[in-house]
């Protein structure tokens, strides 16, 4: 009897006979388990808390921070998510970023000529002009992002890769949050990052510049599934297509103004 207990006591630790294990919600043994398994999609939608808690100021700000110091494994495990949230958050953070150089400026203008910055306040017109301006190149630089990830979207068809609109729109619209970062609101972002998890300061200061080489990589490369010669080749296309697409609509901007301006004339 007591080498029946002994080797009933010694079962369970014996590598011989694998264990049987069961679910622990429906108790079957054939069963993969209950609980739903977090796919890649939910740990990469995870990594950016706009995308899950909805807009607001601090999602709006440490999306931003993560697209920066996360950079490789956000954009590697980029998910499509929903168009109009990426598209508020890239529409968010241009304002953002505009907004605080015309604050900055407006402050400088202040300080260095008082009387002419107080002048020129008194305008309603001045106002209006500069919220026009304000919100239609936040809608411009949204516009130039979509293009640069249309023109890799182009290229990594073009090599045999999926068409994945949604990821393209993705990678175009949490770009935007390295522009946020690279102005004055987003510096003092950085430093206050960089002060909370002990990180250099000049670091955190240049981490939105350096961002866009390892993204683009991580995108083209880890999320997209091209090597990397494909990937450069796709990087060097779509840069040559960009320069050309934006002196066509530069040269066509400046036409159509002298032709304004020479039927006013006439």
């Amino acid at each position: 009897m007591e080498g029946v207990e002994l080797e009933h006591d010694g079962y369970g630790g014996t590598a011989d006979i694998p264990p049987v294990t069961s679910c622990a919600v429906c108790g079957l043994t054939s069963c993969d388990g209950c609980t739903p398994r977090q796919t890649s999609a939910s740990h990469s939608d995870s990594l950016l808390p706009w995308a899950t808690e909805g807009p607001s100021l601090r999602a709006l700000f440490d999306t931003a921070l993560l697209t920066t110091t996360r950079t490789p494994t956000v954009f590697a495990k980029l998910r499509g998510s929903a168009p109009l949230r990426a598209l508020t958050f890239a529409l968010a953070t241009e304002l953002a970023a505009l907004g605080s150089f015309v604050l900055v400026g407006a402050l400088l203008l202040l300080l260095l000529a008082p009387r002419f910055a107080t002048t020129l306040m008194r305008f309603s017109g001045a106002w209006a002009l500069s919220a026009g301006l304000w919100v239609l190149t936040a809608f411009l630089v949204v516009a130039l992002h979509l293009l640069w990830a249309a023109l890799l979207e182009r290229g990594i068809t073009q090599r045999g890769g999926t068409r994945e609109p949604r990821l393209a729109l993705a990678f175009a619209c949490y770009s935007c949050g390295w522009d946020l970062l690279t102005s004055p609101i987003g510096l003092r972002l950085s430093l206050q990052h960089a002060a909370a998890t002990g990180a250099p300061r000049a670091r955190a200061m240049l981490a939105a510049v350096r961002a866009p080489r390892p993204a683009l990589r991580a995108y083209l490369e880890e999320c997209r599934g091209l090597d990397e010669a494909a990937a450069a080749k796709v990087t060097r296309q779509a840069a040559r297509d960009a320069v050309l697409f934006i002196m066509l609509m530069l040269i066509l901007g400046i036409g159509i103004g002298l032709g304004l301006v020479a039927a006013s004339l006439t």
